[in-house]
């Protein structure tokens, strides 16, 4: 049977005329990773994705169960050389540049390529000069994408996808409504709330109550929470202080 979102990736690459995609680093760090790998949590993963064509993946040896809920072909990271690159980098980059030119040739990938990584790989200046040459070497061209193919994928959601946006929609309402029913039965003492047990209720105290109201919806936070007050709160994404100030 024929992946719906395979397709859909695969016609907007040929859109834009490109090859190959490649994918790299930890899956929840990328969410373009993410989506590709059908939500299955990797670390320092590896993909090829070549154009109507057989996609591989590069996990680690512990993540076997995660790689194989990818529906996507797949081989262990030992199964390569990837200790025997490591071994020769003689600076950094050199290893990650290396492997992925192993790995392109290994799908006798070539083309047009864009990249995916949760590293910087695929937009930091001082990478492009040599990615571009290493994608060279092994009969490839880099493309820097200025509207990512697998983004304009992700925009549009099939039903199946729907539902799940639906479920997280409910988890994070039942977090919301935890955090507030913590404080409406805490009593107010000057400046500070006070739980019923005669405790100061505390940033960390609200953070368990977010943490666990969307568990009982199977869901969990892949970056954790933000709940920040007073000082802390006029600080863009500062994720709060656990204690009370003054306390260790």
């Amino acid at each position: 049977m024929k992946n719906a979102m395979h397709a859909k990736v695969d016609a907007l690459m040929k859109e834009d005329g490109l090859d190959v995609i490649v994918a790299l680093g930890n899956t929840p760090e990328n969410p373009n990773f993410w989506y590709l790998a059908g939500a299955q949590k990797l670390e320092a993963a590896v993909l090829i994705w070549k154009r109507g064509s057989k996609k591989l993946l590069i996990a680690g040896d512990m993540e076997r169960d995660c790689a194989a809920e990818t529906g996507l072909d797949w081989i262990v990271r030992s199964a390569t050389p990837a200790m025997k690159l490591a071994k020769q980098a003689k600076k950094p980059g050199d290893y990650t540049l290396a492997y992925i030119a192993w790995a392109l040739k290994k799908q006798r990938a070539k083309g047009k390529v864009a990249v995916y990584g949760s590293d910087g790989v695929e937009t930091a200046v001082s990478w492009l000069p040599r990615l571009k040459r290493t994608l060279k070497e092994v009969g490839c061209e880099l493309v820097v994408e200025t509207a990512p193919v697998v983004e304009r994928a992700r925009v549009a959601k099939n039903a199946e996808e729907v539902v799940f946006i639906r479920k997280a929609g409910v988890g994070t309402k039942a977090a919301f409504d935890a955090i507030r029913k913590t404080i409406s039965r805490c009593r107010a003492k000057g400046k500070i709330l006070y739980k019923k047990n005669g405790e100061a209720l505390t940033i960390a105290d609200l953070k368990s109550e977010a943490d666990v109201a969307p568990a009982r919806h199977g869901l969990a936070h892949g970056h954790g929470s933000i709940w920040a007050q007073g000082e802390d709160g006029v600080c863009p994404h500062h994720a709060g202080t656990n204690t009370l100030k003054g306390e260790p």
